[in-house]
């Protein structure tokens, strides 16, 4: 078995990026290594006051900080036999499946009501009956 040293870089070449390790279930992990399509489906979405959640095109996942029994050292390799410690984490960020959150959505969508002249308008540019929808 290979033995390395471990090694904190010298300060002036220390990186100032903060890192952060994400659990992910095997059905988002698919779908940011490509195996189902590409990951432009993946959003974390949430207001300053909320707690973040990540959307995919089908499942809304609650992000939440686990701490961590154990350091966790992020690593890189170094010249020859070394690896530098580039950070220790001591957090873990879980996804737990969740369903959406969709308490704002009447705020939201309140004055784009559709009215009776913008179906009149939408039909006589299609030229054809739009069928009516009332949402409550």
């Amino acid at each position: 078995m290979a033995s390395y040293t471990l090694q904190f870089p010298e300060e002036s070449t220390s990186s100032t990026i903060t890192y952060s390790l994400v659990e992910l279930p095997p059905t988002i992990s698919s779908l940011i290594s490509g195996i189902n399509g590409d990951s432009s489906g993946l959003v974390i979405k949430g207001q300053p006051s909320d707690d973040a959640v990540l959307c995919t095109p089908s499942a809304t996942y609650n992000i939440r900080s686990v701490q961590n029994s154990n350091s966790l050292l992020l690593c890189r390799p170094s010249k020859g036999k070394k690896v530098d410690i580039q950070t220790t984490l001591h957090q873990t960020l879980e996804l737990d499946l969740t369903v959406p959150k969709l308490e704002r959505i009447t705020d939201i969508l309140k004055g784009q009501e559709w009215s009776p002249e913008e179906q009149a308008e939408d039909e006589h540019e299609l030229g054809r009956k739009v069928r009516d929808y009332v949402f409550t």
